[in-house]
């Protein structure tokens, strides 16, 4: 698992936040050498993103931060309606991508005589975030984006009553609160690297046989941790997370394409068709039969709209 590692104080502060919505087909366009990160949090769907060579599916309550000297852009065109926000942030500190962060957080410089505590942020490339996190994050960044909304207004204001100062005070507020619950801490972060990589590993390897063992091996401890970290991070076990992430892809294949469930089965790592219907049924009260049935009358009744996430 890769992380950003950014030195601090002073501390990364926001440039500009927005949202999107792409429909089927729309895809991400290249970017290089932007010069800021750039992150992605997607709300609904899946972007298909590659930077520099690695690839992620960037699918609801994930997020990826892109590095400001590299090239990315989307490898796929989305497959169905996808709703995300974007984020730009700067640093003047000195940065690095690593595999792994060193055991002590915190240092000392020398400034002008004086002892400055330097502490280390740890941001995950790439993660998925609690339900929890995720909604306070999606709550943050829709208040930077309506205070982002209009520059030039807040431009016209700052000589006659400081408005557009306050609101960048407050943007910087906010992207700071929204930062801290993106980065590792050291009482948490042993726990929380672990149930990231499961996370990471699960939606990278949802359609194999993936056994608890392996898990263990990817996190490098023992299977109980892996449990008992990954239920405290997403309040769910990293078997019922992996269901769930195979079911939600097979609605989605159900749904859009014509595949037979033998194919579907296949697609999304159950071993059999007769035992991906038992399970769907379970979990969803129909069976994939009738699942695609209903989603194929709804999607032609006029003005009825049901977006399946």
């Amino acid at each position: 698992m890769e992380y950003i590692l950014i030195e601090s104080p002073p501390y990364p502060f926001f440039v500009y936040a927005g949202d999107a919505l792409f429909r089927p087909g729309d895809f991400h366009r290249q970017r290089s050498a932007m010069g800021y990160f750039d992150i992605l949090f997607v709300e609904s769907g899946c972007l298909y993103m590659e930077e520099n060579g690695n690839k992620y599916e960037v699918r609801e309550n994930d997020v990826l931060v892109l590095h400001p000297q590299h090239t990315h852009r989307s490898y796929k065109a989305c497959e169905e309606e996808t709703y995300f926000h974007w984020l730009h942030f700067l640093t003047t500190e000195h940065f690095w991508m690593a595999n792994s962060f060193p055991k002590e957080w915190v240092s000392s410089r020398s400034h002008k005589k004086q002892k400055i505590q330097v502490e280390l942020l740890i941001i995950p490339i790439y993660q998925t975030l609690n339900k929890e996190a995720a909604l306070h994050i999606f709550n943050s960044l829709k208040n930077l984006e309506s205070l982002a909304i209009n520059r030039y207004f807040q431009s016209s204001m700052v000589s006659k009553t400081g408005t557009a100062i306050s609101s960048k005070l407050r943007q910087q507020e906010l992207f700071l609160n929204m930062l801290s619950n993106l980065t590792l801490n050291d009482h948490n972060s042993t726990g929380n690297r672990i149930a990231h990589m499961v996370m990471q590993f699960i939606q990278a390897n949802y359609s194999k046989n993936i056994t608890l063992k392996e898990m263990a091996e990817v996190a490098n401890c023992h299977p109980t941790h892996v449990i008992r970290s990954f239920s405290k991070e997403y309040r769910v076990t990293p078997g019922k997370a992996l269901m769930n992430i195979r079911l939600e892809r097979a609605k989605y294949l159900l749904a859009n394409t014509d595949d037979p469930c033998e194919k579907i089965a296949e697609q999304t790592g159950f071993s059999a068709a007769s035992y991906f219907s038992k399970v769907f049924k379970e979990n969803i009260q129909m069976s994939p039969h009738n699942y695609r049935k209903e989603t194929i009358k709804r999607a032609s009744s006029p003005g009825n709209y049901d977006y399946d996430h």
